[in-house]
């Protein structure tokens, strides 16, 4: 029983009989779809292979998806947590997870939670007005939940880009086609569904096929739980995730959380026009001193002076980076004159702020040479110098 779809026509192959033709009917794609994204509840731990492009090794993630139906929710087919993990080719160990439930979302990874409530801020879950472009809908993993797959079934049902077949066989129902854009093969894709249930069974991406970005992402799934769905509520969260609930969220995470973690993810530009990148995980390759600092604040200069001074007198060979949070650049330039060597100047670091969870200047960060937050240092102090000379000998 096999369906082809080109474009605006539709072919039925019928084997014969009423019976075949009820059997077939089963596997249009607009009833897969309605089927799916009514699933009431569903539980299953899944894995995730993503090869990246002139990588030999795949990024695996290992995941835990639970997600119920929301009839009625207009900013969500489906309230859902996804608990993951990811151990990169490097080695790097990282976990988190994203929830929606009725308007309200919380994602968490890299010691960083972040929270979007409708009733504070609609715009996050409806830029434009379109609710499939919000944070809840463009989460990591969502569109591989049950219910996302429905709308998308639905959605290629009926739009001329998508060239697909559906077959039954074997016990598995298999949506196999491409989205191809003015001649261009977008995406290549197939969908493999337990044909009794039409739950998924695994899912395989190849975006760019035949380019030099080509990437293959697999998506397999473990045995499926129809019931046990608890709502993601906050207070079901908060008891889950107790740490992530009590030291990283935005109002309690600070600073001061940072020692023995990985130093966050950031990226700012420099006064030069370029932009410099850290990306968590990554070795450093040096003790490396990061100050955040604000060029319009009272004795910035004089703290810049001390921090070059301990970095040349350590005995131990440092990096350090200057991240000031201003974009004055006139202004950075008087309070951090030229540039010394193995050092950095940043500009417009906020979010670097915000992420380090620093609400004060001066703030400084201490790093080991593998990326990990050995101390920290908040406020002036009258030995600044001596104290940051001391502090950069332990971070070999």
């Amino acid at each position: 029983m096999l369906y082809i779809k080109f474009i605006t026509m539709r072919y039925v192959l019928l084997l014969g009989g009423v019976a075949t033709a009820f059997a077939a009917a089963a596997l249009d794609l607009d009833e897969i779809g309605a089927r799916l994204a009514a699933v009431p509840c569903y539980r299953a731990d899944a894995r995730c292979e993503i090869l990246l492009p002139n990588a030999d090794v795949p990024v695996v993630y290992t995941l835990a998806l639970m997600s119920s139906a929301a009839p009625g929710d207009t900013l969500s087919v489906c309230d859902y947590l996804i608990d993951w993990s990811v151990t990169t080719p490097a080695g790097t160990h990282t976990t988190g997870f994203t929830s929606y439930a009725a308007g309200n979302h919380f994602r968490y990874r890299d010691g960083r939670l972040q929270e979007y409530h409708i009733d504070g801020d609609a715009v996050p879950f409806a830029p434009r007005g379109r609710a499939a472009e919000g944070v809840q809908a463009r989460a990591q993993f969502v569109d591989f939940l049950p219910q996302r797959l429905g709308l998308a079934f639905e959605a290629m049902a009926s739009d001329s880009t998508h060239h697909y077949t559906v077959e039954e066989r074997g016990g598995r129902v298999t949506v196999r086609g491409v989205e191809r854009v003015r001649g261009y093969d977008r995406r290549e894709y197939t969908y493999e569904l337990d044909a009794s249930t039409l739950l998924p069974l695994e899912v395989e991406y190849v975006t760019s096929p035949g380019m030099p970005a080509e990437q293959t992402l697999t998506m397999t799934y473990g045995q499926a739980v129809p019931d046990g769905c608890v709502q993601p509520t906050e207070a079901a969260l908060a008891e889950k995730y107790a740490d992530a609930f009590g030291k990283y969220r935005s109002d309690t995470y600070s600073i001061e959380h940072l020692p023995g973690r990985r130093m966050p993810t950031f990226s700012a530009p420099t006064p030069t026009g370029e932009r410099y990148t850290y990306d968590t995980g990554e070795p450093m390759g040096a003790p490396t001193v990061i100050a955040i600092l604000d060029s319009r604040v009272d004795g910035t200069a004089d703290v810049v002076k001390e921090l070059r001074e301990a970095a040349l007198l350590s005995s131990v060979a440092c990096k350090l980076i200057l991240a000031f949070i201003d974009t004055d650049i006139d202004s950075i330039e008087s309070v951090a004159p030229g540039l010394e060597p193995e050092e950095a100047i940043l500009m417009g670091a906020r979010t670097l702020a915000r992420d380090s969870g620093a609400s004060v200047t001066p703030s400084i960060i201490f790093c080991r040479p593998d990326g990990t937050v050995a101390d920290v240092m908040i406020g002036r102090n009258n030995q600044l110098c001596s104290s940051v000379i001391q502090k950069i000998a332990i971070l070999k």
